[in-house]
């Protein structure tokens, strides 16, 4: 006390006990980044302080009166040292704190990058310890508000969302604060807004930026721009896996599927679990129809890891790509168990059973299809895609009544060809053209549903017609059942027979071909004499699809011709259990038991309404006239 101020501080040197100590960042194997310049105005703030302190608890203890002068100097002394030492301590420990926080944010950094649930979670843990180690650092606020603004969109978490939010109301979060205002927009109009902010801001910008502008401007159409933006994210240090992915998708959107594999594939080198580019990978290789069983271990290891679980928009979608990967592999019921988990896991999906309705079809399991197709179409009755798929359900089912009645002024393309495809197969040809027409638009129609145009055409005698739409096919004829069964008709009736079998016998073999395209061969086979082969083309079409009324009626046709009543009633009765009333059913039924009155009682009731209608149709059956004028009239008789 009384004595004078101590003269300034100076910055403390290292003391000799921390001397050849390795800094935290050698320690974690990193390269040692420079810590924060000692400050010597703070320094000796610090030391007043701590003087001042040891002071007052000197003052507070009673000393003899002799040696007041001399403790003076050494509490003085004590003092000088005391500050010099606390300063030393709390400027290199901050140092150290810095270092540390720079190294947490260095982690996250990565974690976004490698864009996967488990190292977002981990970024956003290092990020709360880099902050809470040094509030300064304003990198940790922008990377947290990225991090955390993605786990919100992706994997749905609040508490995300909350720190999101309030970062994005913070001047000092950068770039992050864009990416919030984006992505945790409350709602349409704050989002546009935020996505007209961040791309005036996304030259140069980070790896994140960069990749959401991308999707802007794929979004309204601007390739290019999209590809710049993502190939720069692709590039960045760390690369960001996302962008990677989202370039595949690029590419597989623009048709290039190796190039959309090969970038799935560098991602995969990264992290073999990420989950865009195993799941773009996996439905890039099911359209190529190959390495379908690297793919499904792919997807068995992603699921098997809990960090690496998809998106929430795309957990649906790895179940039912897992399902038709199975399926693809000739593993169906294991895709039917598949997708009874994924219906427990996404109850009231109706992707669920649209995608066993297409598995059932696939294996000609046409019952169950159309159960599954049904179940979908009850909860998205709006869904036009759901209506599609009903309604094929119902053409291969056999239900062409409830086909039409279903899709009755529906002017959908799909729906017209589907309720024409219909109408021709209940032998309704005039009908099934005016379906057909529908079908233009600006005065150009399908080439689909030009190759069942000119089929109608050439059943109904309108060769010149059905000629010419050919020609207008070109090459595209070649891949086209209906197309090909056209050119048989037409061959045919200029009595080109053997000509006309190829071609009937190339719609057999095309990709997607009807069971009708086996009744045409077969009906025209028969009309060649040639019955035997006729029943076994007939045996195909039925073991494809059992339900399809037109093979088994084609079928009970040719055993009554042969004698065989009892496999032509069998056949006859099976088509009136789904078509009660049917004419042509029971005109056969009737006929292969003409001899046995109580059995054949309802067939020849339903017979005496209908056989004179029933025969006016069979004559303008599928390949029927054609069949017969080649054959000279041999398949007319004997009936």
């Amino acid at each position: 006390p009384g004595a004078a101020a101590p003269p300034p501080v100076p910055a403390p040197a290292e003391p000799p006990a921390l001397r050849g100590l390795p800094r935290p960042a050698e320690r974690r194997g990193e390269t040692t980044q420079p810590g924060l310049p000692v400050d010597p105005e703070e320094a000796a703030r610090i030391a007043a302080r701590y003087e001042r302190e040891l002071r007052e608890r000197m003052a507070a203890t009673e000393e003899p009166p002799a040696r007041t002068h001399r403790s003076g100097i050494l509490v003085a002394v004590l003092v000088l040292l005391a500050a010099a030492s606390a300063a030393t301590f709390v400027l290199i420990r901050r140092s150290l704190r810095a270092d540390e926080a720079r190294s947490d944010v260095a982690a996250a950094r990565a974690g976004l990058a490698r864009d996967t649930f488990g190292s977002l979670g981990e970024a956003s843990r290092a990020l709360e310890d880099a902050r809470a180690l040094d509030r300064r650092l304003d990198e940790a606020r922008s990377l947290q508000a990225q991090v955390s603004a993605l786990l919100w969109t992706d994997f749905a978490d609040d508490a995300a969302l909350e720190r999101a939010r309030a970062l994005a109301a913070d001047p000092r979060a950068g770039e992050g604060r864009l990416v919030a205002r984006y992505l945790a927009a409350p709602g349409a109009p704050e989002r546009a807004a935020a996505a007209e902010e961040l791309l005036s801001a996304s030259a140069g910008a980070g790896p994140l930026v960069r990749v959401l502008a991308a999707g802007i401007l794929r979004g309204r159409g601007d390739r290019e721009g999209a590809r710049r933006h993502l190939e720069s994210a692709a590039h960045a240090t760390p690369p960001m896996l996302r962008a990677l992915a989202d370039l595949g998708d690029l590419a597989r959107a623009g048709g290039d599927l190796d190039e959309a594999l090969r970038l799935y594939r560098v991602a995969l080198q990264a992290h073999p679990t990420h989950p865009r580019s195993v799941l773009g990978a996996a439905e890039v290789r099911l359209a190529q129809g190959r390495d379908l069983a690297d793919s499904l271990k792919e997807l068995q290891a992603m699921e098997a890891d809990p960090a690496s679980r998809p998106p929430g928009p795309d957990q649906l979608r790895a179940a039912l790509l897992r399902a038709r990967i199975q399926a693809a592999l000739g593993r169906p019921e294991d895709a039917v168990a598949s997708l009874a988990e994924a219906a427990g896991r996404f109850p009231g999906r109706p992707e669920v059973p649209s995608a066993l309705a297409e598995l059932e079809m696939a294996r000609g399991a046409w019952d169950r299809a159309e159960a599954a197709a049904e179940r979908a179409a009850a909860l998205a009755p709006a869904d036009a895609g759901v209506r599609e798929l009903l309604a094929r359900a119902r053409l291969g089912r056999g239900r062409f009544r409830e086909l039409l009645r279903e899709t009755d002024g529906r002017p959908e393309r799909p729906l017209r060809l589907l309720r024409a495809q219909a109408r021709v197969e209940l032998g309704e040809w005039e009908r099934a053209r005016a379906e057909l027409e529908a079908t233009r638009r600006d005065g150009r129609i399908p080439a689909e549903a030009a190759a069942w145009l000119a089929l109608c055409d050439a059943a109904t005698g309108r060769k010149a017609q059905s000629a010419s739409l050919l020609q207008t096919l070109g090459p595209a004829r070649e891949q086209l059942p209906a197309a090909r069964l056209a050119r048989g008709r037409l061959l045919a009736a200029d009595g080109k027979g053997d000509a006309a079998e190829a071609e009937l016998r190339a719609a057999v073999a095309a990709e997607g071909a009807p069971a009708l395209a086996r009744v045409e061969l077969a009906a025209f086979l028969a009309g060649r004499g040639r019955r035997a082969e006729a029943v076994e083309l007939l045996d195909g079409a039925l073991a494809r699809n059992p339900f399809h009324a037109g093979a088994r009626l084609a079928r009970a046709r040719l055993r009554l011709d042969a004698g065989d009543r009892s496999g032509a009633a069998e056949d006859a009765r099976r088509v009136l259990e789904d078509r009660p009333g049917d004419a042509e059913a029971a005109r056969l039924v009737a006929a292969a038991e003409r001899r046995s009155a109580p059995a054949a009682a309802p067939a020849k009731k339903a017979a005496k309404k209908g056989a004179k209608k029933a025969a006016r149709k069979s004559a303008k059956r599928p390949a029927g006239k054609a069949a017969r004028k080649a054959a000279k009239g041999k398949a007319a008789r004997g009936r």
